[in-house]
């Protein structure tokens, strides 16, 4: 009779830790979960608000280059159609980074970075605001760290698209 009785508790406390485990399974499903929604958030508004932005530039901008060549403008249809190349270019570059983020299987990678090349990247990709606004990008010697290079690329792009958005023409 003793045999049955520890027989039980220890059916009962084996019960009582796969139940735990099963909870702390649950727990961590449901903050995969949450995160994947955060994610999808994310995703959405990017695609939404983000690309909406060089694709409203390029339809401005080919009315605009439209009206200069029926004025016979050269330069002005000139001038236009570097900008549709640039938010072509932008849009192009928005595309590839939300394609690599929308990519659930790939792992991001820590790498060797070097800043100075991200940011002359981005200044070649933002070459033409900053000659807009008749701005200049200066910067001592930045350091190599150890990070995603893709994330590094946007965090200096949006930094620097955001000084000149926001600056004055000078």
């Amino acid at each position: 009779m003793f045999n049955i009785f520890a027989d039980l508790i220890s059916f009962h406390l084996q019960s009582i830790h796969i139940i735990e485990r099963s909870n702390l399974v649950v727990k961590d499903l449901n903050r995969q979960l949450t995160e994947s929604k955060d994610e999808n958030r994310q995703y959405q508004y990017i695609s939404n608000h983000n690309l909406q932005e060089p694709l409203r530039k390029i339809r401005i901008f080919s009315d605009m280059l439209v009206k200069s060549t029926e004025n016979r403008d050269v330069e002005k249809a000139r001038d236009l159609a570097f900008k549709i190349n640039s938010s072509a270019q932008k849009f192009s570059m928005m595309i590839r980074d939300l394609s690599e983020f929308s990519d659930l299987n790939n792992e991001f990678v820590f790498e060797t970075v070097d800043l100075n090349k991200v940011v002359a990247d981005v200044r070649k990709q933002l070459n033409q605001e900053l000659k807009a606004k008749n701005a200049v990008v200066e910067t001592d010697s930045l350091p190599f760290i150890n990070a995603i290079p893709l994330q590094m690329e946007q965090l200096f792009y949006h930094l620097i698209n955001n000084a000149i958005r926001f600056s004055k023409k000078m």
